[in-house]
């Protein structure tokens, strides 16, 4: 079995929270994304838990965007942890995009954009 890049893991792991938003005809979300919409305001509690999911889930895209950095697969200009925010900040945009549209359109803007474009060497 081959190894994967980093970039390859990372793009198959958005792959996969796309997959099942689509399978079910987009009625799924992240749980993290709808905790933050709906319950974070009305309980420190739950706020606390969602910003450490958040923050332990940029963590591991950020060790991903840095091993691809020092591989020379990815941009070498990017700070790994500012890119790996803005990558799950703009994940949690296309998920909702997806959702409100029932559309891949914006899956596709978020792989095109962020692959393609942003972290391509």
């Amino acid at each position: 079995m081959a190894v994967k890049t980093p970039l390859t893991r990372l793009r198959a792991h958005f792959e996969l929270l796309a997959d099942a938003v689509r399978e079910p005809g987009y009625r799924r979300g992240c749980l993290f994304g709808n905790f933050a919409a709906e319950a974070a305001d009305h309980s420190e509690l739950i706020r606390g838990y969602v910003a450490d999911g958040f923050d332990q889930w940029a963590a591991l895209i950020t060790s991903a965007i840095a091993q691809a950095q020092r591989e020379g697969a990815a941009a070498p200009g990017l700070d790994p942890a500012v890119t790996a925010r803005f990558v799950l900040n703009a994940w949690e945009g296309a998920l909702l995009g997806a959702r409100a549209a029932h559309s891949e359109d914006s899956f596709a803007a978020f792989f095109t954009t962020v692959f393609d474009v942003l972290l391509k060497r």
